[in-house]
């Protein structure tokens, strides 16, 4: 817990001594003691100050404008002070004033005396009823936040603070106004790693229930001593939720692992809603610290129940009646053996009269149901072949990016900002498979999805994912490594203003990610097309290595533009043209160069 820290004086301390030692501040009508150090960041510290008219303590945050150098930042202290000056709720840390000098900015806000209570985690676990103490105190301040159209994205046990009983939500630098019931939040990577939702890792556009994700994994926390996932990159955090299953202990409050479970689906359209958690919240029960074993074992029964209805969700019978064959005949449900039809029907003879015409019918319905389900089978699995082979393309992309810097083609700026590029739009489609596969997630909505995640087919496609993606992290923390290395083209490579937010800053959406990587991409080619066709007029001199680089960008920017035409979003069919790498001049000459015109570059 952060605590004040008491400047000591004797009784013979002169006034002069005791000036010299308290290095007192005055900021209008506040004081504050420069030792009475609350807390620190990388460019503001907070101290334990005095409102001198009221003669009350106020917390105040000192922001130095000499260590902002990121505009990012800048904008983000105007947003907080704006935010906070805003809300006036019981369970939030009120900002009293802001005063803003040549040197500083003075953010003037309630003193907490528990202080945040991240340090109360390291040292210990908290029980569920104070667990649940802090969930309702919190659910009320994100309501009020909702309410007035603001997005936390930053929940975590550091920016909850303690104040005579009450826990109060604070710290809202990447707090933002923003239409919430109505308009998806731009992607902007912002917040504490270990607490943001997969959607903010991901880099595509999220919601509000961002913040219920950061809710969830702050209650596990408070539970347990540490977060589910704990990872040092944003990589491998990603790779455990979609593969490491959430554990509980085994005498958790029911409704506290219901709740956690519901804030920390990946699927975000199914995860816990402000509303829903409101709902939960007038339910619970956390007067006594310990909870009954029956209570427990009838949710532990109830969610037995779910998951055995979940595994046979038709409900089959292994009796089947003429009603019963016919009707899953029909809805393509279940295919029956003819063998095993003829079968029932010779048991059930008083009930059955065995007539030839109706038994032909009955075979011909059997026929047409196998042949659908192979026909859909042959559909998806063309579907998914091609999102395969379209991320094994852009691999290889990748890979030619490496031979035409060594060929002179790009300069190393153009290198890392191509690659850069070309590695987040390989990662975003990878993500999205992986949604598909790892997490079953029906993105594209196909009508018979429930039996295809069951076909061997689905678990190789899996298989084959899960290997590219585990390679396309390695790779990428390797590059991100080497690109740090280089941290004076930083500046050129994001000189351009959209580059720079798409990379580094406030991206807005999938689409405008997509957008200015059309726009990138579409200059590589005008590039590689003038230097190729320079050096085939003046010399006669065809590259192979430029035209091979040059018909595969094409490619890239005929899937990235169909991704831009639908919003942003990965379309259902994608497609990566056969052949061609290995260009003649002539194909070059008369094909290649009227195509690249019409793409309007």
């Amino acid at each position: 817990m952060l605590t004040y820290i008491p400047v000591h004086f004797t009784d013979n301390s002169s006034p002069r001594q005791i000036s010299s030692l308290i290095k007192e501040k005055h900021i209008e009508n506040y004081s504050y003691d420069l030792s009475a150090v609350l807390g620190e960041g990388s460019y503001s510290q907070v101290f334990k100050g005095r409102d001198n008219t009221t003669n009350t303590p106020v917390a105040i945050k000192v922001i130095d404008r000499k260590k902002v150098h990121n505009p990012y930042v800048l904008k983000m202290i105007q947003q907080e002070t704006l935010i906070m000056g805003h809300l006036n709720h019981e369970n939030i840390v009120r900002v009293f004033e802001v005063v803003n000098t040549i040197n500083n900015i003075y953010i003037i806000q309630e003193f907490c005396d528990g202080g945040d209570i991240s340090n109360e985690v390291e040292v210990r676990k908290f029980s569920e009823k104070e667990v649940f103490h802090i969930l309702n105190d919190i659910l009320k301040a994100m309501l009020v936040l909702k309410n007035n159209g603001i997005m936390h994205r930053d929940i975590k046990p550091a920016n909850i603070f303690l104040n005579q009983g009450a826990y109060k939500l604070g710290d809202f630098g990447f707090a933002r106004f923003v239409d919430c019931s109505q308009e998806p939040l731009e992607n902007f990577l912002v917040g504490t790693p270990l607490y943001m939702s997969p959607q903010c890792l991901l880099s595509v556009v999220y919601g509000e229930k961002t913040d219920m994700w950061s809710l969830g994994i702050t209650a596990y926390e408070l539970l347990y001593g540490e977060v589910p996932w704990l990872c040092d990159s944003h990589e491998e955090l990603l790779h455990d939720i979609y593969t490491k299953k959430l554990k509980f202990q085994k005498n958790v409050h029911p409704d506290l692992k219901r709740f956690i479970s519901r804030c920390l689906m990946i699927d975000e359209s199914r995860r816990l809603s402000l509303e829903e958690a409101e709902e939960m919240a007038k339910n619970w029960k956390f007067e006594t610290e310990t909870n009954s074993n029956t209570e427990i074992q009838e949710f532990e029964k109830t969610e037995s129940k779910t998951t055995t209805k979940e595994k046979n969700p038709e409900g089959f019978s292994s009796n089947f009646d003429e009603k019963t064959v016919k009707s899953h005949s029909e809805e393509n449900c279940y295919t029956l053996n003819l063998k095993q039809e003829l079968e029932e029907k010779t048991k059930h003879k008083n009930s059955f009269s065995l007539d030839e015409g109706r038994l032909q019918s009955i075979f011909e319905k059997t026929m047409n149901n196998e042949k659908n389900e192979k026909n859909f089978m042959k559909e998806y699995e063309e579907i998914f072949k091609g999102h395969l082979k379209y991320v094994k393309f852009v691999e290889t992309l990748k890979e030619q990016v490496k031979i035409n810097t060594k060929s002179m083609t790009l300069t190393e700026k153009e290198t890392i900002k191509l690659n850069l590029l070309i590695f987040k739009s390989w990662m975003d489609h990878l993500q999205k498979m992986l949604m598909i596969f790892r997490d079953k997630v029906n993105i594209f909505y196909l009508e018979k999805w429930e039996e295809y995640i069951k076909s061997e087919e689905f678990s190789n496609f899996y298989t084959q994912i899960q290997e590219i993606y585990n390679q396309a992290v390695k790779s990428y923390k390797e590059f991100v490594g080497n690109f740090y290395e280089r941290m004076d083209l930083l500046g050129e490579i994001t000189r351009d203003e959209k580059v720079n937010e798409v990379l580094l800053g406030e991206t807005q959406d999938n689409r405008t990610f997509y957008s200015v990587l059309l726009k990138e991409v579409k200059q590589f080619i005008r590039e590689i097309n003038h230097l190729l066709y320079e050096k085939l007029k003046i010399t006669g001199v065809f590259n192979k290595i430029q035209a091979k680089f040059l018909i595969m960008l094409v490619r890239f920017h005929e899937n990235v533009e169909q991704i831009v035409m639908n919003k942003g979003e990965i379309p259902k069919i994608i497609v990566v043209e056969e052949g061609g790498e290995e260009m003649s001049k002539e194909f070059y000459s008369l094909v290649m160069r009227a195509k690249i015109y019409k793409m309007n570059i």
